[in-house]
């Protein structure tokens, strides 16, 4: 288990007490994420319904000046389909 802080989201917007993705506030594109659990699964074990596979990347560029920058995807739960 590890803790991540300092993440934001983009495009989208958290809801902080059901803990699930809403769609973005009015003219706030990015916002910043709370700390977030990271629990490595095997996905083939669970039912990843209703979630979506974001991507978290080393900048807000998506990319660095090597053409890389993703770090890793987390699975962030959403009550739509």
């Amino acid at each position: 288990i590890c803790l991540i802080e300092g993440l934001y989201l983009e495009g989208a917007g958290w809801d902080t007490t059901n803990h699930c993705l809403t769609e973005q506030s009015n003219k706030q594109l990015i916002q910043m994420m709370p700390l977030i659990k990271i629990i490595p699964i095997e996905t083939y074990r669970t039912n990843m319904t209703n979630y979506l596979l974001a991507p978290a990347y080393v900048t807000s560029n998506r990319r660095n000046t090597m053409g890389t920058g993703l770090v890793f995807e987390a699975n962030l739960y959403s009550k739509k389909d």
